[in-house]
């Protein structure tokens, strides 16, 4: 099984200083490398025949309002799950103690690790390596904690890769951007977007308050 891994909004409470409320982990889930091929083909077809682009690396971030519901439109249907985090960091305030941001984010990532499936031949796990290298240590820290701890193998292997280089990578950040939207309650409209994915069963999402 293939999990590639994004996030939306950051994990510091620094609210004065421009901390997002919310943090969101979206997990994109393929259960064979054929489905991850077929659907990572599919989001680069996209983005060449649509938006022109065939190298240039999306994120949600700056790319455009159409674009998003382009994209959620066209991707319907594909062989992939998403399994969502999403932390409300106001309320967790009281809860984080002397805990920092890279905790945030490891428990964040296993919370939503943990969701997904178990497999026999263990998951496979790809991670932005451009993100805060802080944070990707200590996440690999945690999974080898994981797998010294457990004798299941459920994490076999965690793989830091390129987002510009990784359409599935990409995918995820999509979907982070959109449920990070979402949770703000004055925009119905990336609500609407991911109906299709929560509706057909394509989409789960945790929410911590």
């Amino acid at each position: 099984m293939y999990v590639f891994i994004d996030d939306s909004g950051d994990p510091g409470f620094k609210f004065d200083k421009g901390s997002s409320r919310f943090f969101v982990i979206a997990c994109c889930v393929f259960e064979t490398a054929e489905a991850a091929e077929l659907t990572s083909e599919r989001f680069r077809s996209i983005l060449r025949q649509f938006l022109s682009r065939d190298k240039a690396e999306f994120k949600f971030s700056r790319s455009r309002e159409d674009i998003h519901r382009l994209l959620l439109a066209e991707l319907v249907g594909l062989p992939f799950h998403i399994h969502a985090v999403l932390i409300d960091k106001r309320a967790a305030v009281p809860y984080m103690g002397d805990r920092g941001p890279g905790d945030l984010y490891r428990s964040a990532i296993a919370r939503t690790l943990s969701s997904v499936q178990y497999s026999p031949s263990g998951l496979m796990v790809f991670l932005d390596g451009r993100g805060d290298k802080s944070y990707i240590q200590g996440t690999r820290v945690l999974f080898s904690q994981q797998l010294s701890r457990h004798g299941d193998n459920r994490i076999r292997k965690l793989r830091l890769i390129d987002s510009r280089s990784s359409p599935l990578i990409q995918l995820a950040d999509l979907f982070a951007g959109t449920i990070r939207r979402s949770a703000d309650e004055s925009d119905r409209l990336y609500r609407r977007l991911l109906e299709p994915y929560l509706n057909g069963g394509a989409l789960t999402i945790e929410k911590v308050h």
